[in-house]
Protein backbone atom coordinates (compact mmCIF):
# COMPACT_ATOMS: atom_id res chain seq x y z
CA UNK A 1 0.00 0.00 0.00
CA UNK A 2 1.58 3.06 -0.58
CA UNK A 3 1.25 5.81 1.82
CA UNK A 4 0.37 9.52 1.39
CA UNK A 5 -0.43 11.90 4.06
CA UNK A 6 -2.54 14.88 4.30
CA UNK A 7 -3.63 16.15 7.72
CA UNK A 8 -7.49 18.51 7.66
CA UNK A 9 -9.63 19.57 10.52
CA UNK A 10 -12.87 18.26 10.91
CA UNK A 11 -16.07 20.89 10.07
CA UNK A 12 -18.61 21.68 12.59
CA UNK A 13 -20.97 19.87 10.28
CA UNK A 14 -18.67 16.82 10.12
CA UNK A 15 -16.89 17.01 6.46
CA UNK A 16 -13.23 16.92 5.50
CA UNK A 17 -11.75 18.66 2.73
CA UNK A 18 -9.70 16.24 -0.01
CA UNK A 19 -7.13 18.27 -1.14
CA UNK A 20 -7.11 19.23 -5.04
CA UNK A 21 -4.40 17.59 -6.43
CA UNK A 22 -5.17 14.34 -4.12
CA UNK A 23 -8.96 14.57 -6.11
CA UNK A 24 -7.15 14.88 -9.38
CA UNK A 25 -4.89 12.37 -8.93
CA UNK A 26 -7.77 9.21 -7.55
CA UNK A 27 -10.14 10.74 -10.32
CA UNK A 28 -12.43 11.59 -7.37
CA UNK A 29 -15.26 14.20 -9.22
CA UNK A 30 -17.15 16.99 -7.16
CA UNK A 31 -20.85 15.98 -7.28
CA UNK A 32 -20.49 11.99 -7.78
CA UNK A 33 -21.39 9.53 -4.90
CA UNK A 34 -18.53 7.40 -3.10
CA UNK A 35 -19.11 4.81 -1.10
CA UNK A 36 -17.00 4.63 2.25
CA UNK A 37 -16.37 2.17 4.85
CA UNK A 38 -14.00 1.40 7.72
CA UNK A 39 -10.38 -0.85 7.31
CA UNK A 40 -8.85 -2.48 10.17
CA UNK A 41 -5.38 -3.16 10.05
CA UNK A 42 -2.92 -4.17 12.81
CA UNK A 43 -4.97 -2.27 14.91
CA UNK A 44 -5.56 0.91 13.25
CA UNK A 45 -8.95 2.25 11.72
CA UNK A 46 -8.86 4.02 8.13
CA UNK A 47 -11.77 5.59 7.14
CA UNK A 48 -11.73 4.82 3.44
CA UNK A 49 -13.82 5.28 0.44
CA UNK A 50 -13.81 3.75 -3.20
CA UNK A 51 -12.80 6.49 -5.74
CA UNK A 52 -11.27 6.06 -9.49
CA UNK A 53 -13.32 5.85 -12.61
CA UNK A 54 -15.12 2.11 -13.43
CA UNK A 55 -15.82 1.34 -16.67
CA UNK A 56 -19.35 2.70 -16.49
CA UNK A 57 -17.53 6.11 -15.21
CA UNK A 58 -15.31 6.18 -17.54
CA UNK A 59 -17.82 5.32 -20.39
CA UNK A 60 -20.32 7.93 -19.14
CA UNK A 61 -17.32 10.56 -18.74
CA UNK A 62 -16.46 10.06 -22.74
CA UNK A 63 -20.16 10.58 -23.76
CA UNK A 64 -20.83 13.64 -22.05
CA UNK A 65 -17.29 15.16 -23.09
CA UNK A 66 -19.26 14.47 -26.11
CA UNK A 67 -21.79 16.34 -25.44
CA UNK A 68 -24.44 13.13 -25.12
CA UNK A 69 -26.88 13.37 -22.40
CA UNK A 70 -26.79 10.31 -20.32
CA UNK A 71 -29.63 9.82 -17.79
CA UNK A 72 -29.41 7.24 -14.27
Amino acid sequence: MRTTEYARKLDPNGRLLIPIRLREQLGIQPGETYSFYLHEENGIQYLCIACGDTDIAKARKLLEENGMKVSE
